[in-house]
């Protein structure tokens, strides 16, 4: 008696096994059709609000090599005729990664702002209110010295805002060095 009940407990914790690794295989072959996938559109979401913050562009190199850039600039696009730099930018905001694009003009100015990755819940209408005066804020500004900073998110603000000057800096020091 004892014989059987082990056989038919061994026997549900095989079964179980193979489904699991069954399972498991078949989620793997799903993320390796889907990941370039997903990884296509995300990287076109990206490339799509650069003519977004540099609304008059007429075009966009092909990215720029990075040498001295800060952690937070990923990818950096030159303006093909010349009205300056639109960037991807990337900061740790303590719970999260905030991810953005900035464009900066030729004169050092930001002509616009977009959220890449979104650190608030979709349909919070306060919060969008909040976040479009965050990035109006900073539109048409040299510096970060103005720009607000949300109340109830103040790490993620701070972490924009930082970000944002080391994208400032950045484009002065492409323009300086060309």
């Amino acid at each position: 008696m004892m014989e059987k009940k082990t056989l038919s407990l061994m026997k549900g914790a095989v079964v179980l096994t193979v489904i699991c690794m069954v399972a498991a295989i078949l989620l793997g072959v799903v993320n390796r059709f889907a990941a370039p996938v997903i990884e296509k559109a995300e990287n076109e979401k990206k490339l799509a609000t650069l003519s977004v913050v540099l609304p008059d562009a007429k075009g966009f190199s092909d990215p720029l090599e990075l040498e001295g850039a800060p952690a937070t600039v990923k990818t950096v696009y030159e303006e093909t005729s010349g009205l300056g730099y639109a960037m991807l930018c990337e900061t740790e905001t303590g719970f999260d990664t905030l991810a953005f694009s900035i464009g900066i003009t030729a004169d050092g100015k930001i002509a616009g702002l977009a959220l890449t990755s979104v650190f608030y819940s979709a349909g919070d209408k306060g919060k969008e209110a909040a976040i479009e005066n965050l990035i109006d804020s900073y539109k048409g500004q040299s510096d970060t010295e103005n720009g607000v900073i949300i109340s109830g998110a103040t790490k993620s603000s701070n972490a924009m805002k930082a970000a944002i000057a080391d994208a400032l800096d950045y484009a002065k020091q492409l323009k300086e060095g060309k």
